[in-house]
Order: C-alpha cells, then structure tokens, then sequence
C-alpha cells in the first residue's frame, strides 16, 4: 500500500522465477476521474520511479482495463458490507446434502479475490464427502 493517490495499492505479480517483472495495481479514484489516453500510463511511470526506481521509466508493456464495463464484477471485488462476514458468513458455505459451496464470496480469506476463490474451492474439497 502506497500513500499514492495514483496506486493506493500495487503489487509484484512476476513469475516465480523471475523472467519478467510484473507489477499490477488498482488505480486511485482521483486519477480514474482524469483520465486521458496518455494520463494512466505516464502517472503510473512516474510513481513506479519514485517507488521502485529509475528502472521502472522505461515499461516494456502496459495494459489498462476499466473495471466498470467488466460483464460480471462491475469493477469491484465483494462489495460486503463491514462485519457482514462475521455475523454471517456460514451462510454463504452451507453444506447441503452431498453438495459444498464454494466461491470468492464464500472465502475465509481474502473474500472477494481469485485467492480466496481458490482457497473457498480448497476448503470446499477437504469437506467434501469421499465418493464410495
């Protein structure tokens, strides 16, 4: 997390071994309101540097999406309220007879997430009954 308002949060995303940097991030509301072709790219360079230093001018690649017209997500992870998982979240995993449940929203962990979506299906498969 940054004190950034271009990227509140970024994060390494390259491979295990290493073959490519990859950083990703969300970009800050204060930025999403300004947006110009150029704006995303050249704000982002500029606090990478600042950050992680001058080798990060020169980006080999960079691919931008908006949240918002995404079909499924509308741009948001898990819009849960605050303590709605505490009070209530063995709802969202109720085992049913042979069936489990299991999802990003269904998640422990990082609710909302692919890890947690992996993590939710992980759980969902040691509860699992064993097929006879």
């Amino acid at each position: 997390m940054t004190d950034d308002s271009v990227h509140p949060w970024a994060w390494d995303n390259s491979p295990p071994d290493g073959s490519v940097g990859d950083i990703s991030c969300f970009i800050g509301p204060s930025l999403g309101t300004r947006m110009t072709s150029a704006a995303p790219t050249a704000a982002l360079v500029d606090s990478y540097v600042k950050y992680l230093g001058p080798e990060a001018v020169h980006p080999v690649h960079y691919h931008d999406q908006y949240g918002m017209l995404e079909r499924y997500t509308k741009g948001c992870v898990s819009p849960l309220a605050p303590g709605l998982l505490s009070r209530h979240g063995a709802a969202l995993r109720p085992t049913l007879g042979r069936l489990e449940w299991a999802g990003a929203e269904s998640a422990m962990i990082w609710n909302g997430y692919m890890d947690g979506t992996v993590r939710a299906g992980h759980a969902a498969a040691l509860r699992a009954p064993r097929a006879r």
